[in-house]
């Protein structure tokens, strides 16, 4: 992890960028997971930044986005590979996932449609990417039958209980989007999610409190 830096080695103040590599012997190519941030917790003057964001992995361009929006307290992700990506669809052990309840005990005997795998890939159909939510719904007060709303989100049982792909690509698109919402406040003191044990006058009301202390009489 880093902080983006000018051409003259500046710092930026709020843009990082996080990077977690992982090298397979066998195939000889790298996993290459790449984070950029804009959410520490009290750095002044926090704001939305506009910029172009190129990626590149062995020297070779991966991702290009120009004048991409990056709100505050915000991050994106992206996944690449070094060298082609690896033509594979990991097919889990369901029944030992929900066995020990890592996941709900869902209905194993129910398959997602055919119908309803491809609503979810024409659905996430330009939805996926930095600063983008997939299928999540933006407006938060919307009330009703969402498909967000559940004990997990309605794509993710269908890529349980399926091992489909399309299912499986809608699940981690809009699990990496909700990073897009500027909900995200992280602590430079730790490198991790800001903690009310670490700071417990703190607040998004904009005042900064002090906290009081009642003793009865």
């Amino acid at each position: 992890m880093a902080p983006l830096t000018t051409s003259a080695g500046v710092a930026h103040p709020h843009l990082a960028a996080r990077f977690a590599v992982r090298y397979y012997s066998a195939i000889k190519k790298a996993r290459v997971d790449v984070t950029i941030e804009n959410n520490w917790a009290y750095e002044p003057g926090p704001q939305n930044f506009t910029y172009d964001a190129e990626i590149l992995v062995g020297a070779r361009s991966v991702y290009n986005k120009a004048g991409l929006k990056h709100l505050h307290h915000a991050r994106w992700r992206k996944l690449f590979w070094w060298g082609d990506a690896p033509a594979l669809n990991v097919q889990s052990n369901v029944p030992y996932l929900i066995s020990p309840r890592a996941v709900p005990n869902y209905d194993q005997t129910v398959m997602p449609s055919e119908g309803l795998l491809q609503s979810l890939a024409a659905r996430m159909n330009g939805k996926g990417g930095p600063m983008q939510i997939g299928l999540a719904v933006a407006y938060m007060p919307t009330t009703g039958g969402r498909d967000d709303i559940g004990i997990l989100p309605m794509w993710s049982p269908a890529y349980l209980l399926s091992m489909d792909s399309r299912a499986r690509d809608a699940t981690l698109a809009t699990a990496d989007g909700s990073g897009s919402f500027s909900m995200h406040y992280r602590d430079r003191a730790t490198d991790r999610p800001v903690s009310i044990l670490d700071h417990p006058a703190m607040t998004l009301l904009g005042a900064r409190r002090t906290p009081t202390t009642h003793i009865p009489g």
